[in-house]
C-alpha cells in the first residue's frame, strides 16, 4: 500500500472482528512505528501489549467511556514514556518547556506512526485517552521511570467504512504573507 493510501484510509476503528492480531503482525507493527521520531531521538515511547483476555478486562475496567472498545478488541497496546527524557539534554537539563510537554508531543507522534503502521497491514485501531492511569500503572506492574501515555485497541474491522469526511485543506490551511 502507498503511503498516500495508508494516511487516507487510516480511521478510528472500535468494532472488530474475532479474529486474533498475532504477535508477529504486532512485532511488525511496532518495528515500523519504532521509526517515529522523537526530542534527540531519545525514543522514549514503549509499547506494552496486553493480549490477555483477563487483563484486557481488567484493563477495560479503569475506563467508563472506552469500556466497550477495550473489551471488544483483539488486544491493547498500553503507550508509555520513559520520564525527564524528551525535552531535555543528555545531563537532564530542560529546555523551552517542560520535559512533560516534549513528552506528549513524541508519544503522540508514536501513537499515530503505530495507527499508520497497523494500517499498512491491515489492522484497525483506536487511540484511547479515558482510563485510570494508576490503575494502569498497577496493572501492567509499569516500571517507576515511566508513565502511561495512552491506549490503542487493535483488531480486525468489523466492516472497513471509510473515516468522516474530514475538512476542505482552504479550511485548515493558512498562508502567512
Amino acid at each position: 500500500m502507498e503511503l498516500k493510501d495508508v494516511v487516507i484510509e487510516r480511521h478510528s476503528v472500535r468494532r472488530y472482528t474475532d479474529k486474533s492480531v498475532s504477535v508477529e503482525t504486532i512485532k511488525q507493527i511496532v518495528d515500523l512505528a519504532k521509526n517515529s521520531p522523537s526530542w534527540a531521538n531519545y525514543q522514549p515511547i514503549r509499547y506494552n501489549c496486553i493480549l490477555n483476555k483477563e487483563i484486557k478486562a481488567k484493563l477495560s475496567e479503569t475506563s467508563d467511556y472506552n469500556r466497550r472498545y477495550l473489551a471488544r478488541s483483539s488486544a491493547v497496546i498500553v503507550i508509555s514514556a520513559v520520564l525527564n527524557l524528551s525535552g531535555a539534554d543528555s545531563s537532564g537539563t530542560v529546555y523551552y518547556h517542560t520535559s512533560k510537554e516534549w513528552t506528549m508531543f513524541d508519544a503522540g507522534i508514536a501513537s499515530y506512526g503505530f495507527c499508520l503502521a497497523a494500517q499498512d497491514v491491515g489492522v484497525g485501531s483506536v487511540i484511547l485517552g479515558d482510563f485510570d492511569g494508576t490503575a494502569v500503572r498497577e496493572l501492567i506492574d509499569l516500571p517507576t521511570d515511566e508513565d502511561v501515555i495512552a491506549l490503542i485497541a487493535i483488531g480486525y474491522p468489523e466492516n472497513n467504512p471509510h473515516g468522516p469526511e474530514r475538512k476542505p485543506t482552504s479550511k485548515l490551511l493558512r498562508f502567512l504573507k
